[in-house]
């Protein structure tokens, strides 16, 4: 159902995960609507992504957030990921 959905979608993979298998994520990101970014963290898994990859998790949002609306760029959701880089 994720093609009916029409917002920017952010999707970051770990690529062991044992939860959600990779090709399914492929999926989703392929059915979703643009904008959308999708991003397969290697060594990570279900949870770990923010942890295995730092920089590029909170980087990822950052980047995402800065395609949206200009009104949300300049909200504290973008300060918090800017201190985590």
């Amino acid at each position: 159902h994720l093609k009916e959905v029409h917002c920017p979608v952010l999707i970051f993979h770990g690529a062991s995960d044992g939860v959600v298998r990779h090709f399914n994520s492929e999926i989703l990101y392929k059915s979703a609507n643009a904008p959308k970014f999708f991003a397969s963290v290697k060594g990570a898994g279900h949870y770990s992504v923010p942890k295995i990859a730092p920089a590029e998790f909170y980087g990822g949002v950052k980047n995402f957030i800065n395609t949206l609306d200009p009104n949300i760029k300049s909200s504290k959701i973008v300060e918090i990921f800017s201190e985590k880089e």
